[in-house]
C-alpha cells in the first residue's frame, strides 16, 4: 500500500523540461524522419535511376516497422530505464538517416528505413504519451497537444529546408544534415528524461489537486495506479469501439496527403495546389492545442471528439455540395478538415487514459496507436484508387463523410458503455484484481 513519506514538489521546472523533451521527440522523430520522406523521393529517383514505385516503398517499410514495434516499444520504455531506452532509439533514428546517405542499392533504402521506423517506436509517438501521463495530471491533454504540434511544425520547416539543401548540395549531404539535427533529441533526452517523477524526487504535476489520484498522492513511488486492468479492458465493448473510432478517423486523415493532387485535378496551378496541404497542416497545428485545452476543461474529451468530428464532416459536405471549382471553397474546406487531422495523434492516448485510467495504460495505448497507423497507411492507397477510378475525389468526400458519421456514432455509444465498464471493472490502488 501507500508509503507515508512525502515526495517533493508537484510543480517544478523539471516538469516543463519533460515537455521540451516531448516537443523534441515530435520534431526530431516523426517530424524529421517520417514527414520528410516525400521531399527526398524525386531527388533519389533522379540521381539513381531507380523507379519511383521502388523507392517509394521505403516510406511503407518505415511506417509498418514502427507499427509493428509500437507495443514492444511501450512495454520496454515502461519496464526498463526509460532514459537509456529512448536515447538508444534516438541514436537509431540518427544512424538510419545517416546510412540513407550511403545507399547504393534500392534494397539498402528498405534496410535503413526499417532501422528508422523501428527506432521511432522507442523515441517518438510512444515516449510522448508515456512521459506526459507519468509526469502530468493537470493540463495533461493540453501538454500532449503542444507536444504533437511539432510533428506538423517539423514538416513545415524541414521540407523546404531539405529541398533547398538537396538542390544545392545533393540529397546524400542533406540526409547527413538530418542525422545531425536528430541528435538534438538524443542530447535533450540524455540530460532531462526520467521515466517517472519519483525517479528524481518529484510528483506528477498537479497531483495534489486530483481527486482521481487521491489514493496515490502521498506515495514515495507510485507503483500502482487506479484504473481498469488490461485483462478486463479487452472484455469491454468500449475498447473496441475506441479502436473503430481511431481507425475511421485515420481513414480520413490520410486524405490530407492528397491535398496537392486534389488541387491539381481541380484545375489549380501547382503553387496554389501545394498550399492546400499546408493549410491543413497549419489548421492541424492550431487545433492540436485547442483540442488539448478543450479536453482538459469541463467540456471534456467526449464532447471535444464529437465536435472535432462534426467540423471536418462539414468540410466534406461543403466539397460534395459546392464542388472543387472555387479555390476559396476548397481552401476553407481544407482548413476545417485540419480539425479532424489534429485528432489522429491526440485522441488515441487521450481516450484510453480517460476511459481506462493509468492502471494498464502502457499496455492499452500502443494498441490504439497501431489501429491509427493501420488505418492511415491503408487510406493513402484507397484515396488513390478513388481518383484513378472516377477521375475526381468525390468518392473520397463521400467515404470520409461516412467515416466521420460512423466515428461519431461509435464514440457516443462507447462513452455511454464506459460508465458501466468503470462501475464494474475500475480498481483503486491496492484492490485485488
Amino acid at each position: 500500500m501507500a508509503e507515508t513519506k512525502q515526495l517533493g514538489s508537484d510543480k517544478s521546472i523539471r516538469h516543463w523540461l519533460i515537455l521540451v523533451v516531448c516537443c523534441a521527440a515530435s520534431l526530431c522523430g516523426v517530424g524529421l524522419a517520417s514527414n520528410t520522406y516525400g521531399v527526398f523521393l524525386p531527388f533519389i529517383v533522379q540521381d539513381t535511376g531507380w523507379a519511383t514505385s521502388q523507392v517509394s516503398i521505403f516510406m511503407t517499410v518505415s511506417a509498418w516497422s514502427t507499427m509493428a514495434f509500437y507495443f514492444v516499444g511501450a512495454k520496454v520504455l515502461s519496464r526498463f530505464n526509460t532514459k537509456v531506452v529512448t536515447v538508444i532509439g534516438g541514436l537509431g533514428v540518427c544512424i538510419g538517416l545517416f546510412l540513407l546517405s550511403t545507399v547504393t542499392q534500392v534494397w539498402h533504402l528498405y534496410i535503413c528505413t526499417f532501422i528508422i521506423g523501428t527506432s521511432l517506436a522507442f523515441c517518438a509517438l510512444n515516449i510522448i504519451p508515456l512521459l506526459i501521463n507519468n509526469w502530468f495530471i493537470k493540463h495533461r491533454n493540453l501538454v500532449m497537444g503542444i507536444s504533437y504540434v511539432f510533428t506538423s511544425v517539423a514538416g513545415a520547416i524541414f521540407n523546404p529546408l531539405f529541398a533547398s539543401l538537396s538542390v544545392a548540395h545533393g540529397w546524400r549531404y542533406t540526409y547527413r544534415i538530418a542525422a545531425c539535427i536528430g541528435l538534438i533529441y538524443v542530447v535533450l533526452a540524455l540530460l532531462f528524461v526520467a521515466g517517472k517523477p519519483s525517479d528524481v524526487g518529484l510528483r506528477p504535476y498537479g497531483i495534489s489537486e486530483s481527486e482521481e489520484m487521491k489514493d496515490v498522492k502521498d506515495q514515495v513511488e507510485i507503483k500502482e495506479f487506479p484504473g481498469i486492468p488490461a485483462k478486463y479492458a479487452f472484455r469491454t465493448a468500449t475498447f473496441w469501439l475506441i479502436l473503430l473510432f481511431v481507425v475511421t478517423n485515420s481513414f480520413c486523415t490520410g486524405f490530407n496527403q492528397h491535398g496537392v493532387n486534389l488541387g491539381v485535378t481541380s484545375g489549380f496551378d501547382p503553387v496554389k495546389a501545394a498550399t492546400l496541404t499546408t493549410i491543413g497542416m497549419i489548421s492541424s497545428s492550431i487545433f492540436k492545442i485547442v483540442e488539448g485545452r478543450m479536453s482538459d476543461s469541463k467540456f471534456g474529451i467526449m464532447k471535444t471528439a464529437i465536435v472535432c468530428s462534426v467540423v471536418p464532416l462539414i468540410a466534406m459536405i461543403i466539397l460534395i455540395v459546392a464542388g472543387t471549382a472555387s479555390y476559396s471553397v476548397v481552401a476553407i474546406a481544407c482548413f476545417l478538415f485540419g480539425v479532424g487531422i489534429a485528432m489522429t495523434q491526440l485522441m488515441p492516448p487521450q481516450l484510453v487514459r480517460d476511459m481506462y485510467g493509468m492502471r494498464s495504460y502502457s499496455t492499452l495505448y500502443p494498441i490504439a496507436f497501431m489501429a491509427m497507423s493501420l488505418g492511415t497507411g491503408f487510406t493513402y492507397t484507397l484515396h488513390g484508387v478513388f481518383i484513378q477510378a472516377a477521375g475526381s475525389y468525390m468518392g473520397s468526400f463521400i467515404f470520409n463523410s461516412c467515416c466521420y458519421v460512423v466515428g461519431i456514432i461509435v464514440l457516443t455509444i462507447g462513452f455511454k458503455l464506459s460508465k458501466s465498464a468503470k462501475a464494474k471493472y475500475w480498481r483503486e490502488v491496492g484492490e485485488a484484481l
